[in-house]
């Protein structure tokens, strides 16, 4: 089993994982106990990756780091 945590934070706060086995899939709502590997998102940024408006080609490793680089006010 290979559980992958979700939590998206807001005013309708949730968690909820997502249990791969045997090539099932189950989402569940609450928090796995040793996922292995988390998400924190938006919902509306999250639901904007899934329907395809966001798509990335190339060095995804730099894609995921580029805020890294950029002073944001509010994101620690």
């Amino acid at each position: 089993m290979a559980p992958i945590q979700f939590t998206f934070p807001g005013p309708q706060d949730g968690s909820w994982f997502l249990k791969i086995r045997g090539g099932q899939r189950e989402v569940q709502p609450g928090t796995a106990a040793n996922p292995t590997s988390t998400m924190e998102a938006d919902p509306r940024v999250f639901m904007d990756t899934q329907e395809g408006k966001l798509r990335l080609n190339g060095d995804l490793n730099l894609a995921f780091r580029v805020g890294m680089f950029f002073d944001l006010p509010g994101v620690p």
